[in-house]
């Protein structure tokens, strides 16, 4: 009954608008929510692409890492032009937030803000966490040798950034958590096992893409790495994980090169 007295006449047809009565999403929710991770990758995924398009020249082209070897893979077997990369992974940031469009959040710059705080200090986390991993794994007995992995342009450690965290961290770890959560194994035990997995996957895959000596305290440590930005990706989201990333390959490019 409406407040005139008289019935509100509801249409089977009309979606019920749940806007106004939406809860308020707080700080560290509307940070892991994956509108506020398309407001801040879009736009960086435009400025690689659009940086990478106009920079390359006879030097040869500033993609890298596991996005360069899916490139020249599809290249080689399908023919695939290189739009279709970033396209699909737009589509599947959209898709994402769509399907999670109920609770997305009434406000977005202090989010935004967070994303790019949040990535820089765990970011340089990330990296002094590393510093430390040679005595560790010494301790451990691993043999540690002398690693020397060239840096190259802060547009690369975007797309970088980008690409291996939507394949090891959206696609990889969200697909074996799921997958694990799908056959009744608890999330208590899910989540880590996804982790251990999808860092293992991460560590492989450079493994074949720089195709360098096996070395036992690179693997591990690119491991370290995976299983970091996999928790991030976990307690902070895609964004957060994305700059982390590309933080800690700028600063540690820029300690290599010093």
């Amino acid at each position: 009954m409406g407040l005139m007295g008289g019935y509100r006449v509801h249409h089977w047809w009309r979606r019920p608008d749940l806007s106004e009565n939406r809860p308020p999403v707080g700080y560290f929710a509307s940070v892991r929510h994956p509108w506020i991770a398309l407001i801040v990758l879009i736009p960086l995924l435009a400025v690689y692409e659009i940086g990478v398009h106009k920079s390359t020249s006879a030097s040869g082209s500033l993609r890298a890492g596991v996005e360069l070897w899916l490139q020249h893979w599809l290249e080689q077997t399908s023919n695939v032009p290189a739009f279709v990369i970033p396209s699909a992974l737009v589509g599947l940031l959209l898709l994402w937030a769509l399907l999670r469009g109920n609770d997305r959040p009434t406000h977005f710059i202090v989010p935004t803000l967070g994303i790019l705080f949040e990535g820089v200090a765990a970011g340089i986390g990330l990296y002094a966490l590393c510093l430390n991993t040679p005595l560790l794994l010494e301790k451990a007995g691993v043999p540690v040798a002398a690693v020397n992995i060239q840096g190259s342009q802060v547009l690369t450690y975007l797309g970088v950034g980008l690409y291996e965290e939507a394949i090891f961290r959206l696609i990889g770890f969200g697909m074996f958590s799921w997958i694990m959560r799908a056959v009744f194994i608890p999330a208590i035990a899910a989540i880590p096992i996804a982790m251990l997995i999808s860092a293992a996957a991460f560590a492989l895959a450079h493994e074949f893409v720089h195709t360098e000596p096996f070395v036992p305290f690179v693997f591990f440590t690119r491991m370290l790495i995976g299983a970091t930005l996999a928790m991030l990706f976990w307690l902070r989201g895609l964004g957060v994980a994305v700059a982390a990333h590309i933080v800690y390959d700028v600063v540690a490019s820029g300690q290599m090169q010093g």
